[in-house]
């Protein structure tokens, strides 16, 4: 696993732990091995880096990219082969689910099939997250009963007798997420592990094996 010690990418160290299958939190492991074979009975090691698909479905996040770098490394200062096995679902996409269940939809000019004109939340759920979230406060008017409303069979009658209210909503301009990981820094990594992997490949034996899909 990885742990911190301080602020910034360069502050991150591996540590050995021992825990029950399927207890990792990241969808990335690896193991220091020792394989002992009728070639090797006292025991050859190696570095095992691995996805794990039963995780956020193998994607890569931060976590999993210094994982990777720094397993990486230690095959290279150890002198070590380094083999991985690759099945994974690429950079990570991720949801801001607090806001997923909250969002509503605003429709051009009140019709839904006229496509959607922007994403906001009620300003109670802003209240709510407003961390999360940038906005910015529109006034919009509406129908009151949009029930009523669906009961006439009369556009003009509609446009007539319809009560409108001002309604206070907050416009969705960018979504945060109050999780750390969700956005275009799970890309970053790609590089960090692509110049990781090539130093390696000269310095050490390395081996990738896909077993399964591999973005």
């Amino acid at each position: 696993r990885v742990e911190s010690t301080g602020v910034g990418a360069e502050n991150w160290e591996l540590a050995e732990t021992t825990r029950d299958i399927g207890k990792n939190d990241i969808a990335m492991v690896a193991w220091h091995l020792t394989l002992r074979t009728p070639l090797h009975p006292n025991g050859r090691e190696l570095i095992l880096i691995s996805n794990d698909i039963s995780v956020a479905a193998g994607s890569f996040g931060v976590l999993e990219d210094v994982l990777f770098d720094l397993a990486s490394k230690r095959a290279r200062a150890l002198g070590l082969p380094r083999f991985y096995f690759a099945v994974n679902s690429g950079a990570r996409i991720g949801l801001a689910k607090e806001v997923m269940y909250k969002f509503r939809v605003a429709w051009n000019q009140g019709d839904v099939t006229k496509g959607p004109a922007y994403l906001y939340l009620s300003d109670t759920d802003y209240q709510l997250l407003k961390d999360s979230v940038v906005a910015e406060r529109v006034e919009e008017e509406v129908v009151a009963n949009k029930e009523e409303e669906k009961k006439k069979t009369s556009s003009a009658a509609a446009d007539a007798t319809t009560k409108k209210q001002q309604c206070r909503r907050w416009k969705i301009l960018d979504i945060i997420g109050k999780q750390n990981g969700l956005g275009v820094e799970n890309l970053s990594g790609s590089g960090l592990i692509a110049g990781e992997t090539s130093v390696a490949y000269n310095e050490i034996f390395t081996l990738t094996y896909c077993s399964g899909r591999s973005v």
